[in-house]
């Protein structure tokens, strides 16, 4: 997924990035920031690895959504489709905006 997601922002593909302030990797948060400030694509950051991969669905949810397990670490994420329009997109692309 690192790879991967190294190849969106090399590409100027990605909308958005999200990257954990816990990544294990110097190189690679360095090579992230780099990348997403060339290509001016959005940074924010998930407090840890854990926290972002729960938010980019690497946990198995009950029900009610709530996470039953261990959750997959993830230290980078990019959005290179926004997906259908919804009240939660239009207010995440205005918070970027600014």
């Amino acid at each position: 997924a690192c790879c991967r997601s190294a190849k969106a922002l090399d590409r100027h593909a990605a909308h958005l990035c999200v990257l954990a302030k816990d990544c294990d990797s110097e190189e690679f948060t360095t090579l992230v920031m780099a990348l997403c400030k060339e290509a001016d694509i959005p940074l924010l950051f998930a407090q840890t690895r854990e926290e972002l991969g729960e938010l980019v669905g690497l946990a198995k949810t009950d029900k009610e959504g709530n996470v039953k397990g261990k959750i997959q670490k993830c230290s980078v994420a990019v959005v290179t489709e926004w997906g259908e329009e919804s009240r939660e997109l239009h207010k995440l692309k205005e918070y970027l905006q600014k």
